[in-house]
């Protein structure tokens, strides 16, 4: 089975809505489609399911008291974050907000998802503000052949600098792909392990790609890797 994924919180409702149509329009619904919303209410639940019958909406409610205390803020300036980053732009002050849903949640979801597939199954997540503009047949033709799939610079930056030198520019997660095994499977896992090890009010911009790429380094040798070229 191909099962197309995407992650948001309900902020974000608009661009979910522009993805499920732009994703259809272009590729019918012969894909599974599994959306993991955060703090959806029922009836915008009832129009994404709507709009694509072939799909599964894992709506999820965070604790947004918890996230405050982990962050060590009050329950007043998170949602000020949580605001900023869904409306305006993500700075230096907010991104804790970013740090703990989409480098954080997201990714514990992602694994959940590929958790509940078969073995064998192919996982395209993609991120929500995406805009699919024609098939996606050829980004599984990748999938299928890897274990982990994603656009992958760590090539471009050993020929630039002769080293790493932007760790969380290796692997750009906007795109990722899985082939369920147990490969796939301990990939997440260990990129998981990374992620917390690092409490939410000490993560550095770029942490999600950071923990993904330390991940990576670990497995390198170990798992196929796949690579979404830039055509």
């Amino acid at each position: 089975m191909k099962v197309i994924h995407s992650y948001f919180t309900e902020g974000y409702f608009k661009f979910a809505k522009l993805f499920v149509e732009s994703l259809k329009r272009h590729n019918g619904e012969k894909y599974k489609l599994i959306l993991s919303p955060r703090n959806l209410d029922k009836e915008r639940i009832k129009q994404l399911k709507e709009l694509y019958k072939n799909s599964d909406i894992k709506n999820k409610n965070l604790d947004y008291n918890h996230m405050a205390k982990r962050a060590g803020i009050s329950l007043e300036k998170l949602m000020q974050f949580k605001t900023e980053m869904e409306q305006i732009k993500i700075n230096k002050h907010n991104w804790v907000w970013k740090l703990m849903v989409s480098a954080e949640d997201r990714i514990k979801e992602i694994r959940d998802v590929a958790n509940s597939l078969n073995e064998g199954d192919l996982l395209l997540n993609l991120d929500i503000d995406s805009y699919i503009r024609g098939a996606v047949d050829p980004w599984f033709n990748i999938i299928k052949k890897n274990d982990f799939t994603s656009i992958m610079k760590y090539d471009k930056q050993i020929k630039k600098f002769g080293y790493i030198k932007k760790k969380a520019y290796v692997i750009i997660c906007c795109i990722q792909g899985y082939t369920i095994n147990e490969n796939s499977l301990h990939f997440l896992d260990r990129w998981i392990y990374y992620i917390d090890q690092v409490d939410p009010k000490d993560r550095p911009r770029g942490f999600g790609q950071i923990t993904c790429y330390q991940a990576y380094m670990e497995l390198r040798d170990k798992l196929n890797w796949g690579n979404i070229p830039p055509k």
